[in-house]
């Protein structure tokens, strides 16, 4: 049974944000992605594309939320790791896409606002629950060096800067 069409519209969205971007990713291209009646667009979001991106953008920072769980940064890291290797390194980080759109998308931006002010309020728990005094400040970082790592790795196509990110977040931390 397939999924419902609110489901297969945001997966679709989803991947074509990683793929394409905002901006790269047109209504059209959502409905042949999912098998959706155009309809069904406008009955889930009914301000249009902006509220697509912005539900999808959420939805996928609360992916990468369940993936890291309890601050398990080597967990999201290997999950990077291994879709940028399945893809060829193709695929972005569907939260940047959203925060790349500007002013001509609100609604995305102000998702992805949320969604990375979500992981580092979440990471910088995980932090403090392990004693660390500069919380804030590593979980700010680490989301500003991850976000950069993928768009290297991709550029690169190599892992490495994911993986000196991962190093480099061990090293800060020892020294707290």
């Amino acid at each position: 049974m397939a999924p419902p069409a609110r489901q297969r519209l945001l997966s679709s969205t989803i991947d074509l944000l990683r793929r394409h971007g905002v901006h790269g990713t047109g209504i059209a291209d959502v409905l042949r992605e999912s098998g959706v009646a155009r309809q069904s667009i406008y009955q889930h979001f009914p301000a249009g594309k902006d509220e697509l991106v912005a539900a999808a953008t959420r939805s996928a920072g609360e992916h990468v939320r369940r993936v890291a769980q309890h601050g398990h940064v080597e967990a999201l890291i290997d999950w990077w790791e291994r879709t940028l290797v399945e893809h060829d390194y193709a695929l972005g980080c569907p939260i940047a896409a959203a925060a790349l759109a500007g002013p001509r998308s609100p609604a995305s931006t102000a998702a992805a606002r949320e969604v990375f002010a979500t992981w580092r309020e979440d990471l910088a728990a995980a932090l403090r629950l392990d004693g660390v005094t500069d919380a804030e400040l590593l979980a700010s970082v680490f989301v500003s060096a991850f976000e950069g790592a993928i768009m290297q790795a991709r550029l690169e196509h190599s892992t490495a800067p994911l993986r000196d990110v991962a190093t480099a977040m061990r090293r800060l931390m020892a020294t707290e």
